[in-house]
């Protein structure tokens, strides 16, 4: 498993999310929307919205998958942040030399397809993992994916306009 490459601008990047006061905080309605939204759209039995610290992937809203957090050596995201312009795609993570042995590959829950888009500017990716039996993506699909992720970047805005009240208790151990 090969780790990701920064994304240019790490230190800015890292004081926006710091800014932004997302991580470790209660679940949201409008993160919870888009995640189960984008499950649905893409038939994907996996949708994370998540973030990526110097240490770790966060996840703000998951379907899917029963872990709150990664460790950023393990992340897809943090692969993704690295490709800011583009989703990032790979078809097969068995065949891919970056993720063949990443524990999520390897073993449960088994990842092969994967979808990511770093669209909340400095902060975070709206991701998706897709069972490989499935269509590969289209460019309706890439078009609806971007649309999401705009949405995204809307709610990221009015949190920091109007941010809510921390909290370091979600409820549950991360």
């Amino acid at each position: 498993m090969s780790m990701p490459s920064g994304p240019l601008k790490e230190e800015q990047r890292l004081f926006a999310l710091e800014r932004f006061a997302v991580l470790d905080t209660t679940p949201e309605e409008e993160f919870d929307k888009i995640t189960r939204l984008v499950a649905t759209m893409c038939e994907a039995p996996i949708a994370l919205v998540s973030f990526v610290d110097a240490g770790r992937q966060w996840f703000k809203s998951a379907v899917g998958l029963a872990v709150f957090e990664t460790s950023r050596d393990s992340s897809f995201c943090a692969h993704a942040i690295s490709y800011p312009e583009n989703i990032f795609i790979f078809e097969d993570a068995r065949a891919d030399p970056r993720f063949e042995y990443n524990p999520l590959v390897a073993g449960e829950p088994h990842v092969r397809f994967y979808a990511g888009a770093w669209r909340m500017r400095a902060t975070g990716a709206i991701s998706r993992l897709r069972d490989p039996k499935r269509a590969a993506v289209s460019a309706g699909g890439s078009a609806k994916r971007r649309a999401l992720s705009h949405g995204a970047r809307r709610r990221r805005k009015e949190r920091l306009d109007n941010p809510p009240a921390s909290s370091s208790d979600r409820g549950y151990a991360p």
